[in-house]
């Protein structure tokens, strides 16, 4: 009889172990035993934003392996994560690991290179939240743009206004160019969404083949000219030392005076000292930001002292579908594992 597998589901604050197994009992049909650790599912939404960064820039070297993973993990043959970190100790000290899900679209808490030298396939669950994320966008571009959220609060604050601070510049989506700075799982999902509002679309991104934006109806430029000609401009790139910054001052200064500046994405992504100063200035139209670098935003914050922006507390990828999906994906590529299918969304180290 075929020896039973073990399988680990590392639950964090977003997903608890009983939802966890929940989703994915259906693979016991391969006679697997389940087995559960928590990663520090009470850390504080400050706490975890910060280390969930640091990840994404420096890579799982950043932190420090939950202490008593390597303990369990020994004998375990399938591990699944979420945000939690797995350096090359915890990968070593799995002598029967046989293959690492993540329940994200990103990988940067894997230490790839030491899983890709002992042959341990690596598969993520992108898209998980890209639906919800690029709704989100294109409803900020509106809400931004048509005072949706200022005349809201206007009102239930007794006044009645017409006038805003972009009343002359606040147009339909029809016949607008949006600019999106990545065309990833996102981005390519919220060029799909505006085909029906009748915008140009104009693409910046140098990890995707012009080819794939053309086909999709949307034109590849440079970053220069997509903040020149956009009358949106939605980030849609995921942070790294390469990306960090990518709209500082100079590529600010080159939007237009009435263009709006959506970002969904990263906060470090733009510099935010610049941005402000544009917007305090007048400088460009407006903005709609949905990501900080210290969440939550602080009373302080420069940002809410201003009239031309919309702000919400990193609500994007919030619904419940993203809850499920990435169990989806995974429970399928996990599927493919054990009945020894190709897999669809290995990641080695030259991803890294």
């Amino acid at each position: 009889m075929q020896k039973r597998k073990k399988i680990l589901l590392v639950n964090d604050r977003y997903f608890t172990s009983e939802f966890m197994i929940n989703q994915l009992e259906w693979l016991s049909r391969y006679n697997l035993d389940f087995f559960t650790f928590s990663d520090r599912p009470d850390d504080s939404q400050e706490n975890f934003q910060k280390r969930m960064l640091g990840m994404e820039v420096h890579g799982p070297s950043e932190e420090l392996a939950p202490p008593g993973l390597i303990n369990i993990i020994k004998d375990i043959n399938i591990l699944v994560v979420h945000f939690t970190v797995i350096p090359s100790s915890v990968i070593f000290a799995a002598k029967n690991l046989e293959f690492i899900g993540i329940l994200r679209g990103g990988w940067e808490n894997i230490d790839l290179q030491a899983a890709n030298s002992r042959k341990i396939p690596v598969s993520n669950s992108p898209g998980r939240s890209a639906d919800a994320v690029a709704d989100f966008t294109i409803g900020l571009m509106i809400c931004e743009s048509k005072n949706i959220v200022r005349s809201s609060i206007a009102l239930r604050n007794g006044l009645w206004g017409k006038q805003y601070i972009n009343s002359n510049y606040c147009y339909n989506l029809k016949g607008q160019t949006v600019g999106l700075i990545g065309f990833g799982q996102v981005g390519s999902k919220v060029a799909k969404k505006l085909s029906g509002f009748e915008v140009n679309i104009l693409v910046y991104d140098s990890f995707v083949p012009k080819e794939i934006i053309i086909n999709a109806g949307c034109q590849p430029v440079e970053l220069d000219y997509l903040l020149q000609n956009s009358d949106f401009v939605s980030l849609h790139y995921r942070y790294s030392e390469e990306t960090k910054n990518i709209l500082g001052s100079r590529e600010i200064s080159l939007m237009k005076s009435t263009a709006y500046l959506i970002n969904t994405a990263r906060e470090g992504l733009v510099d935010s000292r610049a941005l402000y100063r544009a917007l305090k200035n007048r400088k460009i139209g407006g903005a709609a930001l949905d990501v900080f670098n210290v969440e939550p935003l602080s009373s302080n914050s420069p940002f809410l002292q201003l009239e031309n922006i919309t702000l919400t507390p990193h609500l994007a990828g919030h619904s419940l579908n993203p809850m499920i999906t990435p169990f989806e994906i995974l429970g399928k590529e996990i599927d493919r594992f054990l009945k020894n299918e190709p897999l669809k969304f290995v990641k080695n180290e030259n991803d890294i």
